[in-house]
């Protein structure tokens, strides 16, 4: 019986006092709208800030260039490893880090038979493939074992395929 005294009394209370309780609930209202925009802006803030971060697809490239100091005292520094296989193995260990994809390319003129192409070469690790989404129109991707063994395997583009290899199957 003393739960319904209670709540009778509330209510003649918030009657009596009608000004003091629309304003305690428009400060309630207030106040809860304000939690609720501020948790937005800082979710949005966040999603803006990791969007100017990171590229396509939410990945992150990072990119070493040798400076001219370097260049100059080692004029090979544009063409060696700027990343070690322990720096990758590192950035895997990273919270939230799916994948690593490492690449190095140098131009050079690749010979089929009798034709010959200026082309660019890329020498990728195992996770390149999945990281840029490369579509295989032809064949198998590569696979880890191609990787380890340091088999001599390769993918070749659309266009280097069409200028070089008048559709020849079974390439090794």
């Amino acid at each position: 019986m003393k739960l319904f005294e209670n709540i009778k009394i509330a209510l003649n209370s918030v009657l009596a006092h009608k000004l003091r309780s629309i304003l305690t609930m428009l400060g309630i209202i207030i106040g809860v709208g304000s939690v609720i925009a501020v948790v937005a802006i800082g979710q949005g803030g966040e999603q803006m800030l990791k969007g100017s971060i990171s590229g396509p697809n939410n990945t992150i490239d990072m990119t070493y260039t040798p400076s001219d100091e370097e260049l100059n005292a080692n004029p090979n520094a544009l063409f060696e490893a700027s990343f070690t296989e322990e720096d990758i193995k590192s950035i895997r260990t990273i919270n939230g880090v799916k994948q690593v994809a490492s690449s190095t390319a140098q131009g050079m003129q690749l010979r089929f038979q009798d034709t010959t192409v200026d082309a660019t070469v890329n020498g990728i690790n195992e996770g390149y493939t999945d990281v840029h989404s490369l579509q295989i129109a032809e064949g198998q991707n590569l696979r880890d074992i191609d990787f380890r063994s340091g088999r001599r395997a390769a993918l070749i583009s659309d266009g280097l395929q069409k200028r070089t290899i008048q559709w020849t199957k079974g390439i090794r």
